[in-house]
């Protein structure tokens, strides 16, 4: 016993980005006519495709065929042009970390969620890529839940007989969906990147198959014919004229056949046809069985019958959706900061008053973009720390950060911390730079002094990168090389002022060059003149309360030379010049 079978498949493909938006979709259909029978043939087939045919490339006149032998089949492939709303799956993915430590195993937690929001029983298939780069993969879940109540209809474990892993994939096999159920698949894995690139996490493949929905839309009939037989005899009674009459239809075949309208017609003398039986059995014949009607008809002679009969074999229409639905892989980027501490000039005497350049220079080396950023400097002691600071991006002037220093106090005598925070968008490639500057209060050059950082760089989903660097300044005793001697008298070329002149020699017997002589004008006497020359210049006057300091500066002193400073003074009020003794400094 064998039903005419008509499948309708439309398979949907379905291309999502890594956020799960929608590239490009294809719905595609195939219509199966099956002749089930090992040894009974169909023919004068003709299917009505009832409803939105409009929405395929189906041509409704074309859906016809002669005949189909025995356990043949008719395929026709047609593209749906307006597919219906697809069924609701909704595919999430959930990673727990967008960025990676360079050079350091990082555990990556992903959780794959599949949530039928559809009314269908859904039969589906998750399949998870496992790129080469991931070790240590651990399941921690795999269960369903039922999104209305919370309630966990079931429960995988971490050992489940239906999560396979089959080459470089991880499957789970033969899930059956409910209507608002959701299926989630958690697992661990370890990336150590030793490459500055992104790392895919693997593409997401769900396959799923629902029964008895088309994404077109279509419903099909089938009519076809199959092997029957009919008789129809006639016996005169004892009554002269009547007969009595025997209509039987018999399945011959191997198919179930309805026999749904029967009419037949005595055709008399005069060749007129006079309807003799109207019936409309609608009775389902299996194979080898038979319908019978019997009825009488008047005739003088043997009665001539035309019969009209409408039958079909029974069809058995099925549709089914499956569809593939291919996500694209969400990535990690890398995260690399380098760092590095520089003081210009690198190295200092032991004196007072010297003043240093310090420079951090952080660079984002890796391809992950840096959001936060936390320094701790250290100062040691005989350095005044900075008050102020100057923070760029690639030149890119920063005003987003906040400073403190702890103790917050400029004291050079104790050492101090910096810390700072910056809030700003630190690409890959770019370089941060954190100038200031430090003041030295007579460092000892028996002593190192170490300035290390600690660099904290933050990914913007907040993941940690840390850099260290040391360095030290370099602290050199200042040796005296020249004599200085000093002469104040009243002056002759300029009245009413004092003529000041410092000799200076060389007592190394080598040339020296940048030589720079402290000398104070004591109160109440301040500057009336300092004529400059190419060779011996004014480098910095300053004001204190002793008096005035002046900071000159000889160009060049060879072995032989004397160099001879001379400037002029005058009193401000009454009293007498306190000789104070010049002195070579750095």
């Amino acid at each position: 016993m064998s039903r005419l079978l008509i499948n309708v498949t439309e398979k949907e493909e379905f291309h999502l980005d890594s956020e799960g938006n929608i590239e490009s979709k294809e719905v595609k259909g195939q219509l199966l006519i099956r002749n089930p029978s090992s040894k009974s043939k169909v023919w004068a087939i003709n299917l009505t495709a009832s409803e939105n045919v409009e929405n395929t490339t189906l041509d409704p006149e074309q859906l016809q065929k002669k005949e189909l032998g025995p356990m043949d089949e008719w395929v026709t492939d047609y593209t749906v042009i307006k597919p219906v709303e697809f069924p609701n799956i909704v595919i999430e993915e959930e990673i727990g970390r967008r960025a990676i430590i360079h050079g350091e195993p990082n555990q990556v937690k992903i959780l794959v969620t599949l949530f039928n929001q559809s009314d269908w029983v859904i039969s589906t298939q998750i399949i998870r890529e496992i790129p080469d780069w991931f070790d240590d993969i651990d399941l921690i879940r795999a269960r369903t839940i039922d999104e209305s109540s919370g309630h966990v209809r079931h429960y995988l474990g971490t050992e489940s007989e239906f999560i396979i892993f089959s080459g470089q994939e991880m499957i789970w096999d033969d899930l059956v969906l409910e209507p608002n159920e959701k299926a989630e698949l958690i697992f661990t894995a370890k990336i150590t990147p030793t490459e500055i690139k992104d790392y895919g996490l693997g593409n997401t493949k769900i396959k799923f198959s629902i029964s008895g929905i088309s994404l077109s839309g279509i419903f099909i009939e089938g009519i076809a014919q199959g092997k029957v037989s009919t008789f129809l005899d006639s016996e005169e009674k004892i009554e002269p004229g009547k007969w009595h009459c025997t209509f039987l239809f018999e399945n011959t075949g191997d198919h179930l056949i309805l026999l749904s309208d029967v009419e037949i017609f005595h055709v008399d003398e005069q060749g007129e046809k006079i309807k003799l039986v109207q019936v409309s059995p609608e009775e389902i014949l299996h194979p080898d069985k038979l319908f019978m009607y019997e009825f009488d008809v008047n005739s003088e002679t043997i009665p001539v019958f035309e019969k009209n009969l409408k039958y079909s074999l029974i069809s058995d229409f099925k549709a089914t959706t499956v569809g593939e639905i291919l996500k694209k892989e969400k990535s990690c980027s890398v995260l690399r900061l380098s760092s590095r501490k520089i003081f210009s000039p690198p190295t200092i005497y032991s004196s007072e008053g010297e003043r240093i350049e310090a420079s951090i220079r952080l660079e984002n080396t890796g391809n992950a973009k840096i959001g936060k950023i936390l320094i701790k400097d250290f100062v040691p002691v005989f350095f005044e720390p900075p008050d102020k600071l100057k923070i760029t991006i690639n030149d890119r002037g920063i005003a987003n950060f906040e400073s403190k220093l702890e103790p917050n106090d400029l004291d050079p005598n104790k050492d101090h911390n910096l810390l700072i925070e910056i809030r700003d968008e630190f690409n890959p490639g770019e370089e941060l730079n954190v100038r200031y500057e430090l003041i030295s209060h007579y460092p000892s050059p028996n002593l190192k002094y170490s300035t290390p950082i600690y660099v904290e760089g933050y990914s913007i989903d907040n993941i940690l990168y840390v850099s260290n660097y040391e360095t030290d300044i370099k602290v050199h005793e200042f040796v005296k090389r020249v004599k200085v001697e000093k002469n104040v008298r009243k002056s002759l070329e300029r009245l009413g002022t004092l003529k000041v002149e410092i000799s200076v020699t060389s007592s190394t017997g080598e040339t020296l060059d940048n030589i720079k002589i402290l000398d104070m004008i004591p109160k109440p006497f301040e500057l009336d003149l300092f004529p400059s020359t190419p060779e011996v210049s004014l480098l910095e006057k300053k004001e204190t309360e002793e008096g005035t300091t002046l900071v000159v500066t000889i160009m060049l002193l060879g072995p032989l030379d004397i160099k001879k400073i001379e400037y002029f003074i005058k009193s401000t009020e009454e009293g007498e010049y306190e000789f104070v003794e010049p002195e070579q400094i750095p």
